[in-house]
């Protein structure tokens, strides 16, 4: 007689756990990846991005400020 393993169905397909975005965000990004020559996520594009807005910003921010 043959013993048989039973799985849970939860446990088969583990990419269903994931969301869209973050099936989206750990995907290659095309453009960057071929500037670079270097293999680039889409988490990586929108940090990159993120840290450049933020420090455009600050530099800005800086210029216009009314205290002297």
């Amino acid at each position: 007689m043959k013993q048989t393993v039973s799985i849970f169905a939860p446990d088969i397909n583990i990419a269903s756990k994931s969301s869209a975005i973050q099936l989206w965000l750990n995907r290659k990004n095309q453009f960057f990846s071929s500037v670079l020559e270097e293999g680039v996520s889409n988490r990586q594009v929108l940090l990159l991005g993120h840290a450049s807005f933020v420090f455009s910003a600050l530099i800005c921010a800086s210029f216009v400020s009314q205290v002297p």
